[in-house]
């Protein structure tokens, strides 16, 4: 696996805002993750870590202590998404991990993991800190701050099917006010994503129907 080091590691520079969504009262210096210079060698980085002056985000990424405990949670979570995001690969990120992007709100999020959304021929595994969700159907994705998400209105949506109903409302409110989904996107999205699990349901049930014809007729 590469070293992602490279002398350096990530610091949020403000609150994540997708485009479209107006400027945060809280929000006083532009929105992007810039990075900040660490320990080059290895044994200089050891000796941060362990003197508290860096902390560790997942293996080969860092941020400041200093600057790590001034950030907020949600803040956190970007800077970790971040970090996931820049060591995989044609990573898609999904539910809680776009909507930090997107900058709606994460009712619901119980953890730090990433999530990410492929197909379910890319292969890789749920991580400690990484969720993938396999998908039969393509998924909507755009680019936000160099980082590609799913679009605002599946992001709604996934958030509305794990987070539960109060996470896809507030959500979905917040998409709708900042503009960067609209009500037709949200329906369409939803009828799409009913019309696939309604396929997925039959696949498994027709599976499971010739699986068991099959082994009869093996007896």
């Amino acid at each position: 696996m590469e070293d992602t080091w490279r002398g350096r590691g990530l610091e949020l520079a403000g609150r994540s805002r997708g485009p479209g969504e107006g400027r945060h009262p809280d929000d006083d210096r532009d929105v992007r993750l810039r990075q900040e210079t660490l320990p080059h060698d290895k044994d200089s980085r050891a000796r941060a870590l362990r003197a508290g002056d860096l902390v560790r985000l997942r293996r080969g990424a860092a941020v400041g202590a200093d600057h790590w405990r001034g950030l907020k949670p949600d803040d956190r979570y970007r800077v970790v998404v971040e970090a996931v995001a820049a060591a995989q690969r044609d990573a898609v990120l999904s539910h809680w991990s776009a909507a930090v992007v997107w900058g709606l709100p994460m009712v619901g999020r119980r953890d730090e993991r990433v999530h990410l959304v492929q197909g379910p021929a890319a292969g890789g595994r749920s991580r400690r800190d990484v969720v993938r969700h396999a998908t039969h159907v393509a998924v909507p994705t755009t680019i936000v701050d160099d980082l590609r998400v799913t679009s605002a209105a599946r992001t709604v949506i996934d958030l509305a099917r794990l987070g539960g109903f109060v996470a896809g409302v507030a959500a979905g409110d917040a998409a709708l006010r900042s503009g960067t989904a609209t009500r037709a996107d949200l329906e369409a999205e939803s009828r799409l994503r009913a019309r696939a699990e309604a396929h997925a349901r039959h696949g498994r049930s027709r599976r499971s129907r010739t699986g068991g014809r099959s082994r009869r007729e093996s007896r």
